[in-house]
């Protein structure tokens, strides 16, 4: 048994000879094997004009995948009416072969595994959510005197905290697109953050890189400006909300927001705040066409605003906690990954004759 409980891979034997199948894709087959095409060995999927004459509520077998059994057999206990499962489903009869045997049954245990394990990341992924925004909207003293924020996503916060709109705390600024026509506008040395960059932004609270890069000339000529590192940029089309601290200069698309923190609040506080956001900003862009959010909507958003020095605090508890979280969900992802690889490696064998499945299908 694994670490987890799960039993260990069977180990599959080859056939005892192979030979060429004459097929590239195929390679080498078991030597007492031939090829055809299928279509002229079998008949797949019989009509059911045979059956279409009979009383709708005639009540027939009804074989899902699950009742072919693992070691040969059908279970034909189930019975529906013909009018339940006449459309929909495919006809057989009494001794036609129904195909569910090897793969589908050892594949269905490998996607229970994958599932299992992606419910865990959903599970994890909450957590780090609940985590993150308890932090932010309530800090670390459980035992402080709270009051109504009078902000509804927010509810009650630490007495001692103010609460703002973030355009008082961060000044907005919006992005723009250099022409994509003029070459010369492009390829150089200033890092622009685009739409190209939302898988970066998912998973990181930095960037230093972009997909694109524009130049002097190219700011000189459009709306885009450059920005200043530590700037919070924001996506508000698309997925929205997506946000990271800049780590050098750089400018960014009309997709985005850039916001530069005042005094009063940190760069890493603020993206924490924009991460305990997102029911807020799914709740001002639902019933959209496209997922946007407008800028006038964007000036309404509020961030309470504790202590600087708290907000320290707070954010090493979080970076803190999130890594053990993150550490997890990587290594499950990567079990997925590994678990897909023996799916799709499996599958090839056992199609192109690598391994014996006679054993395990009878």
């Amino acid at each position: 048994m694994g670490r987890s409980g799960e039993a260990a891979p069977r180990r599959l034997r080859p056939y005892p000879e192979y030979r060429d199948a004459g097929i590239e894709w195929l390679g080498t087959i078991p030597s007492h094997w031939r090829t055809s095409r299928l279509r002229f060995v079998v008949e797949t999927n019989s009509t059911k004009e045979n059956v279409r004459h009979l009383d709708p509520h005639t009540e027939v077998s009804f074989v899902p995948m699950e009742t072919v059994r693992e070691y040969g057999g059908i279970d034909l206990s189930s019975v529906k009416p013909l009018a339940d499962v006449i459309d929909g489903y495919t006809y057989f009869r009494d001794g036609d072969v129904i195909l569910a045997a090897f793969l589908d049954r050892e594949t269905a245990k490998i996607d229970e595994l994958v599932e299992r394990k992606e419910r865990l990341i959903e599970l994890l992924l909450e957590k780090r959510s609940a985590l993150i925004t308890r932090a932010v909207t309530r800090g670390l003293d459980l035992d402080v005197s709270m009051e109504d924020s009078g902000v509804e996503w927010l509810g009650d916060v630490p007495a001692h905290w103010d609460v703002k709109r973030v355009k008082w705390v961060a000044r907005m600024e919006s992005g723009h697109t250099p022409d994509k026509k003029v070459e010369d506008y492009w390829d150089g040395d200033v890092p622009w953050v685009s739409l190209n960059d939302t898988h970066h932004l998912r998973d990181h609270d930095f960037i230093a890189d972009t997909a694109y890069y524009t130049n002097e000339r190219g700011l000189e000529n459009s709306s885009a400006r450059l920005l200043p590192p530590r700037s919070v940029i924001f996506s508000r089309d698309a997925t929205i909300g997506l946000c990271a601290i800049t780590e050098r200069a750089m400018a960014v698309s009309q997709h985005f927001i850039a916001w530069l923190c005042g005094n009063d609040i940190s760069p890493e506080y603020l993206v924490r705040v924009f991460d305990a956001m997102q029911d807020e900003l799914q709740r001002l862009t639902a019933g959209a066409t496209l997922r946007t959010i407008g800028m006038s909507d964007v000036r309404t958003l509020s961030t309470p605003v504790p202590p600087v020095d708290e907000q320290r605090t707070i954010v090493q508890h979080i970076q803190q906690e999130c890594l053990e979280v993150d550490q997890a969900t990587a290594k499950i992802r990567h079990a997925i990954a590994l678990l897909n690889e023996s799916r799709t490696a499996l599958i090839s064998a056992a199609v192109t004759g690598k391994i014996d499945v006679r054993d395990a299908t009878t």
